[in-house]
């Protein structure tokens, strides 16, 4: 397995790929097929991991695990690297906020690929748009 990750996932996309894969673009499809196919990894931003609780608790998504086994089964993916929310990612979140009109965890996410330096793979437009990101 490759231990350097090769890209960002927002959020959406790590749920799409776990629970709707019809809902990814051909293109975002054939790049996690490239990775997986080379047992690449991925990475997420910590704030992932919230965002994921927040819509298991409001059965926004489909689980039948409970909410902490849910998020330890993310966060304990071989395939996925969760990257922290340091001093330098709140520091570039507070930097890009007024470039991107959208919610605090976007923020982060997006100034976690800028700090770590990983293309995003995302499907929002607003993130898209925003060329704050090398997106994927």
């Amino acid at each position: 397995m490759i231990e350097e990750p090769e890209a960002l996932l927002d959020t959406h996309i790590l749920i799409w790929a776990r629970q709707d894969p019809a809902k990814l673009t051909k293109r975002q499809r054939d790049f996690l097929h490239r990775i997986q196919a080379k047992e690449g990894r991925l990475a997420i931003s910590a704030i992932t991991l919230w965002e994921i609780g927040m819509m298991a608790a409001r059965k926004a998504i489909k689980t039948t695990a409970s909410i902490p086994a849910l998020l330890s089964e993310v966060e304990t993916s071989p395939w996925l690297q969760v990257l922290p929310m340091n001093a330098a990612v709140a520091a570039e979140s507070m930097a890009i906020r007024q470039n991107i009109e959208t919610d605090p965890a976007d923020h982060i996410i997006v100034a976690t690929a800028r700090v770590f330096r990983l293309p995003l793979l995302t499907s929002d437009r607003r993130i898209i748009e925003s060329k704050l990101a090398i997106i994927v």
